[in-house]
């Protein structure tokens, strides 16, 4: 979709930004700059040409979640004085960002009741009452996370078959049935490579995938406000606020970031507008068209993070509206297919390129 007209006449830095994504957008190759480009991307990138670019970046700044997340990726584009190295921020934008949550496969299955139709052989406050004790530990936030939604998928109000079957949750009519994973937001395999500070100096590739989650995760830290190495890092990625329940469908729409939410406000807590890309597919997907969630646990366990996922939703738009959907999609596969991550280290500088030239910034050691 193309870009709106330049909305930040008021705010020199802003207009500069949105400027350049303009400018972007309006080029159909990237000419004599293209040797300069390819110095600065990995090769699947090229496949990104300067409209898509410019729309990604545009986009980004548009969906920002607060005047600070914009301000600080208007400074990020404005830092950028070559067409390299806007190429490069909006790799980051892909790789760091969209590339989280973005998993059109789907993640390995992980029902929430898979060893015995009858779960609740073992009492349900005995359960409840163990797992509060590590409430880390991913089997044991399955427990914590039914809980809290009712056994049911938060978006469509799937009611888990093998939880009704064990009487820990009673279906009723007009409702529907069937089986539910445990959901995470953030996936737990984009996250891992940040590695534990107290891990100690580390060299060869580990050195260069830790560098370069590490300039994710600064970029998702000064862009959304959220700290992964804080918030999400190690066993915390299975944290109850990164956690919900999901049907088995909307679990693949939600990673494949054609089904997203957004809060509605701090006057409606817990309500969520849902989105669905294409727009309106909300019959088609069985999803509604707004949710409020309720806790079951009496705030025994803490609901998920509103601002996970609305980043989610704009990493969703972001990817839709540039037109960047197939292209991302080929990109995603093709770095699957090759060797990014060089053993000696050679695709550091541009895999981490956007933080020490773009973002103008070196990385926070973690």
């Amino acid at each position: 979709m193309e870009l709106p007209p330049n909305p930040y006449s008021l705010y020199p830095d802003l207009y500069n930004a949105y400027n350049s994504c303009l400018q972007l957008e309006r080029r159909q190759l990237w000419g004599v700059h293209e040797e300069e480009v390819a110095a600065f991307r990995v090769p699947p990138l090229l496949n990104l040409s300067p409209k898509v670019v410019g729309r990604c970046l545009g986009q980004t700044l548009l969906n920002a979640p607060s005047d600070n997340g914009r301000n600080s990726f208007a400074n990020d584009i404005n830092s950028c004085d070559s067409l390299g190295k806007l190429a490069s921020l909006a790799h980051l934008v892909v790789q760091g960002m969209i590339r989280i949550f973005y998993n059109p496969k789907g993640r390995v299955p992980v029902e929430l009741q898979k060893h015995s139709p009858r779960p609740s052989f073992t009492p349900q406050a005995e359960r409840i009452a163990k797992a509060m004790k590590e409430p880390l530990e991913e089997s044991n936030v399955k427990t914590l996370v039914q809980l809290r939604d009712n056994y049911r998928c938060i978006i469509s109000g799937t009611v888990d078959i093998v939880a009704d079957e064990g009487s820990l949750t009673k279906w009723n009519k007009g409702e529907p049935l069937g089986h539910t994973q445990l959901g995470h937001i953030f996936s737990q395999s984009t996250i891992k490579d940040i590695g534990d500070p107290e891990d100690g100096p580390i060299e060869g590739s580990e050195k260069t995938k830790r560098e370069w989650a590490s300039a994710a995760a600064t970029i998702i830290e000064r862009y959304a406000g959220i700290s992964i190495v804080q918030e999400l890092n190690g066993s915390k990625i299975h944290r109850a606020e990164n956690s919900f329940v999901s049907s088995n469908n909307v679990h693949q729409l939600f990673d494949s970031l054609h089904v997203a939410i957004t809060p509605k406000g701090a006057n409606q807590p817990n309500t969520y507008q849902v989105h669905t890309f294409p727009p309106d597919r909300h019959e088609g997907f069985g999803v509604p068209t707004e949710i409020t969630l309720t806790d079951h646990s009496n705030g025994l366990v803490p609901m998920p993070n509103p601002r996970y996922f609305e980043l989610h939703c704009i990493c969703a738009k972001v990817m839709h509206l540039s037109g960047a959907a197939e292209v991302i999609d080929k990109l995603l596969r093709d770095l699957e297919e090759i060797d990014v991550l060089a053993v000696d280290g050679s695709n550091a500088t541009q895999l981490s390129f956007a933080l020490s030239m773009a973002l103008n910034r070196e990385v926070a050691p973690v």
